[in-house]
């Protein structure tokens, strides 16, 4: 009869064994290790870098903020105008939404009440 996989069949010895000596100089190869590498050169920035960094900064923004302007102004469109006239028209518009904003608890309720559900 074959000999079945169950677990008296493994073995109870360990596999895996430590080469001789080796945690008596893992302390010593560790700190040769660290010590032996080269440490990075330091990066030097010089004034020019320090001074120019901010102000392409300072220049990124003001073109976007005058992309952004351009855009916004070309979004209005022919509609909008700076005319006196447009602007008196729109305060009479706002008459309407003067109703709207008033509205207190009673009359949303009666909204509510005379809505057809």
């Amino acid at each position: 009869m074959e000999q079945e996989n169950t677990l008296n069949n493994i073995p109870k010895t360990n596999p895996f064994t430590v080469p001789d000596g080796y945690f008596d100089r893992l302390k010593g190869d560790i700190l040769a290790r660290t010590t032996q590498s080269e440490k990075p050169a330091a990066v030097v920035v010089s004034l020019h870098h320090r001074l120019l960094r901010p102000l392409i900064g300072i220049a990124a923004t003001l073109c976007l903020a005058l992309f952004g302007a351009t855009i916004y102004t070309h979004s209005l469109g022919a509609g909008a105008s700076l005319n006196k006239a447009d602007d008196t028209e729109m305060l009479f518009a706002s008459d309407n939404a003067e109703d709207y904003i008033m509205l207190d608890n009673d009359d949303i309720y009666r909204y509510l009440a005379d809505m057809d559900w």
